[in-house]
C-alpha cells in the first residue's frame, strides 16, 4: 500500500514540478515547488484519492515522508460542484440584485478592506495597478478587441463590480457582458510615461464593470499593450495569468489557431469565499491569532501610523544567478523550503535594524486558493496578509530560516482569518512591514507565441503599508531582485537602504553554505 502511495505521488511531483528526475528523497521545494505548484499537486492527489492538504507539504516535503503520513488516513476524492448563482446570498439580497446580474457573491475582507482605504486616502493611485508590455509584431485592432472580449468572458471578476450598501453585507456583483474597455491610439499620439501619469491621476471607480483598461499605442512594427486594473479584482498571479491569456488569445487569432486554453474552475471563487467565512467564524482560529499577533510593530511609534501610508519611494538590489544557485542549495541543504531561507534573512535584517532579536514581527502574503484542480487558472484576489512572528532571530540567518519555516507550518492552518479581524483585536495595525514571495510562471508561456514576441516591460503598483519587501523570482521589471516600496515621509531612505544592505549581506551570508564543498 505505501509502495502503491509513494508511486502515486512521486509521479504527480513529476508531473507537477514537470521534472522527471525528482526522486522520493527529493524536497519538494528544493526541486522548484512554490505555493501555487503546491496547490495543483493538492489537487491532483486529491483527484486520484490521496487526502493531502497544503500544510502537509510544508511539514513533508519529500514522497518518503509524505506517503509515510497519509499512509494511515482513510483516502477520499474531493467532490467539487459549481455553485448555483446567488447561491451564497440570503433570500433578502437576493431579491435586491439588479436585474441582468449574472452572479452575486460577498466581497472578501482584504477586497473590502482595499476599497475603505481607496475612499479614505482619496488617492486615485492607491491600489491602482498598471503594467505595460511592448509586443514585436502587428497590431489588428479588430482581433486584438475580440481577445479582450473572450478574456472577459472566461473570467467572472473582469466582468464585476462591487456595491458596499444595498445589501445587508458588502457584495461583488458579476455581470454577463461589459463593454470592452479598450482605446487604441497611433503611437506617436501618446508614450507610456504620459499614459501612466494620466491613468494614476483618476480613480478606477469600482461601483461599475469592469474594474480595468486596456490602452494600446501602435508604432510601426509593434505596440505597446498597457492595463490598468483595481487591485480589489486581481492579485499578482492572477495579473501575470491575464496578460499572459490576452496575448495568446490575441496571438492564436492572428494566426487563426485559436487556443485552447483550461477554464476556470467552476465555483472556485465561492469556495474561495465560503473558505474565508469559515476561517472568520473559527473560535480556534480567534484565539490562535488573539496570542499570535499579540507583539509590537517594527518601524514606527503607534501613533504615527494608522491609516494608509504613502509608499512612494522604491529601492532594489538584484541577485545574481550563481547567488540564486546557491540559495536554492543552501535552503535544501538546511532542510527549508527557498521561500523561509528569503523571509528568515527578511527577518533577521528587520531584527538588526531595529536592534530587537525577540518578537520579531512582519506581515506575510499568504495564498488562499482553493485546493481544486486549475485554482492557478482563476483570475481575482485570493491572498490575505497576516502577522507573522518570530519568537527569536538571536542566530544566524540560517538558523533564523529555520525559525521562520516553523513559524509559517505554524500560522498555515488559520492562514485565511480577515486581517481586518485580527486587527480589531489588537486596536491597532498588525505589522507596518509586509514580506512578499513571488515567482509568476504563466509569463513563460509567452515564449511560446508564434506571431508576436515580448520586447520588453514596465509596472506599477501603490500599496498603503509604509514598507513593503517583495523577493521576487524572474520578474519581468527586475528579474530575480528584492524590491523595497516604502513611504519616505514615514521611514527615512537611509533607514531602507540599510535594512537592504542587511538584508543582501544575509543572503550573501546564506549563499556561502550552498557553494561546492
Amino acid at each position: 500500500m505505501t509502495a502503491d502511495l509513494e508511486a502515486t505521488l512521486l509521479g504527480i511531483l513529476r508531473t507537477q514540478l514537470d521534472d522527471d528526475a525528482v526522486g522520493p528523497d527529493d524536497d519538494f521545494y528544493a526541486s522548484g515547488g512554490d505555493s501555487i505548484i503546491a496547490l495543483r499537486v493538492v489537487a491532483a492527489a486529491t483527484r486520484q484519492g490521496v487526502p493531502v492538504e497544503l500544510i502537509d507539504l510544508l511539514y513533508y516535503p519529500t514522497v518518503n515522508e509524505l506517503a509515510a503520513e497519509l499512509a494511515h488516513r482513510l483516502p477520499g476524492p474531493a467532490t467539487v460542484s459549481a455553485a448555483e448563482p446567488f447561491a451564497l446570498l440570503d433570500t433578502f439580497d437576493r431579491a435586491l440584485v439588479p436585474v441582468g446580474v449574472a452572479d452575486a457573491w460577498p466581497a472578501s475582507a482584504l477586497q473590502v478592506g482595499l476599497i475603505y482605504l481607496c475612499e479614505q486616502s482619496g488617492d486615485p493611485a492607491l491600489y491602482h495597478d498598471l503594467i505595460g508590455v511592448e509586443v514585436v509584431g502587428r497590431f489588428d485592432e479588430d482581433r486584438f478587441g475580440a481577445a479582450l472580449t473572450e478574456l472577459c468572458r472566461r473570467h467572472p471578476a473582469l466582468r464585476s463590480c462591487f456595491d458596499l450598501g444595498t445589501f445587508a453585507e458588502p457584495v461583488q456583483l458579476v455581470w454577463p457582458s461589459t463593454p470592452v474597455p479598450l482605446t487604441v491610439v497611433a503611437g506617436t499620439e501618446t508614450d507610456p510615461a504620459t499614459w501612466r501619469a494620466a491613468e494614476l491621476s483618476r480613480a478606477i471607480d469600482w461601483h461599475a464593470a469592469p474594474l480595468f483598461r486596456c490602452h494600446v499605442a501602435v508604432l510601426d512594427g509593434s505596440f505597446h499593450v498597457m492595463l490598468a486594473i483595481h487591485h480589489a479584482v486581481i492579485d499578482g498571479w492572477s495579473f501575470a495569468t491575464a496578460v499572459t491569456e490576452l496575448l495568446t488569445i490575441y496571438d492564436g487569432l492572428v494566426e487563426q489557431r485559436p487556443p485552447v486554453l483550461p477554464a476556470e474552475p467552476p465555483g472556485g471563487h465561492q469556495m474561495f469565499v465560503q473558505a474565508e467565512r469559515s476561517a472568520a467564524a473559527s473560535a480556534d482560529a480567534a484565539r490562535f491569532w488573539r496570542a499570535e499577533a499579540d507583539a509590537p510593530v517594527m518601524l514606527l511609534d503607534r501613533k504615527r501610523f494608522g491609516g494608509a501610508a504613502n509608499p512612494a519611494e522604491m529601492l532594489s538590489f538584484p541577485i545574481d544567478p550563481v547567488v540564486f544557485g546557491r540559495l536554492r542549495t543552501a535552503a535544501n541543504r538546511i532542510g527549508v523550503p527557498l521561500k523561509s531561507l528569503a523571509l528568515g534573512c527578511h527577518a533577521w535584517a528587520l531584527g538588526r535594524l531595529t536592534e530587537r532579536e525577540q518578537g520579531v514581527v512582519t506581515g506575510l502574503t499568504v495564498n488562499g486558493r482553493p485546493e481544486i484542480d486549475d485554482a492557478d487558472r482563476m483570475i481575482g484576489l485570493y491572498l490575505n496578509n497576516v502577522p507573522l512572528r518570530l519568537d527569536s532571530v538571536a542566530g544566524d540567518c540560517l538558523a533564523v530560516a529555520r525559525e521562520a519555516m516553523r513559524a509559517e507550518q505554524r500560522i498555515m492552518p488559520f492562514r485565511r482569518y480577515p486581517l481586518n479581524h485580527i486587527e480589531a483585536m489588537l486596536g491597532r495595525p498588525a505589522f507596518d512591514v509586509l514580506f512578499n514571495f513571488t515567482h509568476f510562471h504563466p509569463y513563460r508561456d509567452l515564449d511560446r507565441l508564434d506571431a508576436m514576441k515580448v520586447a520588453s516591460w514596465w509596472s506599477y503598483d501603490k500599496a498603503s503599508l509604509p514598507l513593503t519587501v517583495d523577493f521576487m523570482i524572474e520578474s519581468r521589471r527586475f528579474g530575480t531582485a528584492v524590491a523595497a516600496s516604502y513611504d519616505p515621509d514615514l521611514l527615512p531612505s537611509d533607514r531602507v537602504r540599510r535594512f537592504l544592505r542587511l538584508y543582501q549581506d544575509a543572503l550573501h551570508v546564506a549563499a556561502e553554505f550552498g557553494t561546492d564543498e
